[in-house]
């Protein structure tokens, strides 16, 4: 079973990631791209709560596009993490120069190590079995990455992951730049 999710979001990633690189040169990278044939189609509150999101985020209306990056992350996709949007919501708090906007985006960079399997969301007890919430992991970080249906969705990720996972770091760099204080 989780083989068959991690095969359709590893394909819908690489859909996603080529779409980006065909695309017209931009700073912000779509979070969304085509739909991969055989991949389960994403959740329409979703996928409509995004795209309002990064229409608003171009249009500079951060409250709106603040509101839809909230109510995409508040709905629950197939058996896989849903934190993507968390570099949104980090970088309209940037713009916004909002005072924890640094420490979102330091969550949505534990969120990558975990997804990419760095971080583990537990520690292991002495026989092996999982134990308590690992102290790398923040309580945030824990709540959105760590239920036990999606660990075995971080042991082994495959290239394509990888390679959405890498895209997600660049976004996190970009908007990095963006949360530095001026001078």
């Amino acid at each position: 079973m989780y083989e068959h999710v991690r095969m359709a979001r590893s394909r819908w990633l690489i859909a996603t990631a080529l779409a980006c690189l065909a695309a017209a040169p931009v700073v912000r990278k779509p979070l969304l791209g085509p739909p991969a044939p055989g991949v389960p189609d994403l959740p329409k509150p979703y996928v409509d709560a995004v795209k309002a999101g990064e229409a608003a985020l171009d249009r500079g209306d951060l409250k709106t596009a603040s509101a839809e990056f909230t109510r995409a992350l508040a709905v629950d996709l197939p058996e896989v993490p849903n934190y993507e949007v968390v570099i949104r919501i980090a970088e309209i708090k940037c713009l916004e120069r909002a005072p924890d906007a640094r420490r979102e985006l330091a969550e949505f960079a534990c969120m990558l190590d975990v997804d990419e399997g760095k971080r583990p969301c537990f520690e292991r007890t002495a026989d092996g079995d999982i134990g308590e919430r690992s102290p790398a992991v923040t309580h945030q970080c824990f709540d959105r990455m760590c239920g036990e249906l999606y660990l075995p969705y971080y042991e082994h990720p495959d290239r394509a992951e990888l390679a959405a996972i890498r895209e997600l770091r660049g976004e996190l760099k970009r908007v990095g730049k963006i949360c530095r204080p001026p001078g």
